[in-house]
């Protein structure tokens, strides 16, 4: 009867990804928990790196690839193997899918979640500083115009704004003027007038005339 054909020994052209060829028994071998190996062909343990920052093993040796930590956790350390090595942002933080650790909201935004794979933009006549939790009114005599803003704007000379919150500022009627950044618009004082909304400042009167009222 033929000879039975001689089962070939692994060598590095079979040692397929996730494993290495042992030197001393030539058998392929899985990388370890805690390591992968994207490669063919193998020729020693030291092909199995420890997974990055912002991945894991899972609980199975021979791993090719490693897990990213999903959005809004963060994993520092190398070598993690489990999915609870990844830990979830706190509030005013966020964190993209792998991240090795969570980065502070940007100021005009905030989170008030743990967990959050993003931030939430501030709405117009609000604020924030960078890792904020929530968002702050602009107070009275300024205004906050877009969506997203660091800092509110003082209302310009001629406007004014008496409730927080805004995303505008009001024109002072006729009879009255202000500065900048005024929460409340001051009236012409006896013997000066001003004409038309939105004044920066107030007039004499004419010669031959008068104003006996304030305004």
């Amino acid at each position: 009867s033929p000879s039975a054909v001689p089962t070939p020994h692994p060598t590095t052209q079979n040692c397929t990804h996730g494993h290495f060829l042992h030197s001393g028994t030539d058998i392929c071998k899985p990388c370890p928990l805690s390591t992968y190996n994207p490669w063919f062909g193998a020729v020693s343990e030291e092909a199995c790196e420890p997974c990055p920052g912002g991945t894991y093993s899972g609980s199975a040796v021979g791993a090719s690839t490693c897990m990213k930590c999903p959005g809004g956790t963060e994993q520092p350390i190398r070598g993690a193997i489990h999915k609870e090595s990844c830990k979830q942002c706190l509030e005013g933080y966020y964190a993209y899918k792998g991240s090795l650790q969570c980065a502070a909201c940007q100021a005009g935004t905030y989170q008030n979640g743990r967990g959050a794979s993003s931030c939430i933009s501030c709405p117009s006549g609000s604020v924030s500083l960078e890792g904020s939790i929530d968002c702050s009114l602009c107070p009275v005599g300024t205004r906050g115009i877009l969506q997203g803003s660091s800092s509110c704007e003082g209302c310009p000379a001629g406007m004014y704004q008496n409730v927080s919150g805004s995303n505008q500022c009001k024109y002072c009627p006729p009879g009255t003027m202000s500065a900048s950044g005024a929460s409340r618009c001051r009236l012409c004082e006896p013997g000066s007038y001003s004409v038309g909304a939105g004044s920066t400042m107030c007039f004499p009167c004419e010669p031959g005339t008068f104003g006996a009222l304030p305004g």
